[in-house]
């Protein structure tokens, strides 16, 4: 989905509530080591995590975003700051960067918006170098019926500050397999708690047998 004003504020708003998975993926990225590293943000939103990658140590960062309204309030973030920061609204599919410009790709909640994982996992592995490292969360569901694949379902995140997305059912298994074909090589790929829980009025909710969040860390 690509939040339009109202929404990326909605949204922007539920991100600024403490994250359950943020120590999660920032686990994965310290033991990586963020320290004098090139970091790409694909899905970067409001910016929240390319400030964080910086007060990590990293040397420069870069975000996408499809949204241009989540590009927008990115760019009104660093906007009075020297930070090392490039913005971008560009898909995910077609990164706007050269070949192994970065050492670390990380991607918080994106993929499982995509039709297909393979071709975005594809463009991180071209702009991550030799050795380069890809961290991501996303979601992955099980489901009673194969024809739900890239079926849209509603999700509700957020405590406080409530927020709908709609997710694109999406297997385990692609997410892998997008990987794999992308030379990338999965080195953790694991279960995290997550507050996100399946709206209930979803149409197929009774087809959804489990939500996962999954971490996933790959190298090429």
């Amino acid at each position: 989905m690509q939040y339009d004003a109202s929404h990326a504020e909605q949204y922007a708003r539920y991100r600024d509530e403490p994250s359950i998975t943020d120590p999660v993926l920032f686990g994965a990225l310290n033991v990586i080591g963020l320290r004098g590293q090139r970091v790409l943000d694909v899905g970067c939103g409001d910016g929240r995590h390319i400030a964080a990658f910086l007060s990590h140590g990293a040397l420069s960062t870069a975000g996408v975003d499809a949204s241009p309204s989540m590009i927008e309030r990115a760019t009104v973030r660093f906007a009075n700051t020297a930070l090392p920061v490039e913005l971008r609204a560009a898909d995910a599919r077609s990164l706007p960067f050269g070949n192994e410009d970065f050492d670390i790709v990380s991607s918080n909640y994106m993929l499982q918006h995509l039709p297909a994982v393979a071709p975005a996992m594809q463009e991180i592995a071209r702009v991550l170098r030799a050795g380069g490292w890809f961290v991501g969360i996303f979601n992955t569901v099980e489901v009673s019926n194969d024809a739900l694949w890239n079926t849209e379902m509603s999700l509700l995140l957020g405590r406080e500050h409530t927020v709908h997305v709609e997710d694109l059912m999406k297997p385990d298994k692609e997410f892998l397999d997008a990987c794999a074909a992308a030379g990338l090589m999965v080195s953790r790929y694991e279960e995290v708690k997550s507050t996100a829980v399946i709206d209930p009025l979803s149409p197929h909710i009774k087809e959804i047998s489990a939500l996962h969040s999954r971490l996933c860390v790959a190298q090429k």
